[in-house]
């Protein structure tokens, strides 16, 4: 994810040992051939992608 531009990963954890598996991936990252391999094969096997709107909840219709 930040290898794309995003900027904050968030890690929820509700017991401090469900923080352990952070320690075991900090700098790790993907190089240029994995991530495009990683795009052809969502390329191919997803018809449907959704979008950020998917988790906007629906605009609520106001009483006439």
């Amino acid at each position: 994810m930040l290898d794309q531009g995003i900027t904050t990963a968030l890690w929820g954890a509700r017991h401090p040992h469900q923080l352990q598996p952070a320690d075991e991936v900090v700098g790790w990252r993907l190089d240029d051939f994995t991530k495009a391999e990683i795009n052809r094969i969502l390329h191919e096997t997803i018809s449907d992608p959704v979008g950020p709107e998917f988790m906007a909840p629906p605009a609520r219709q106001m009483p006439a």
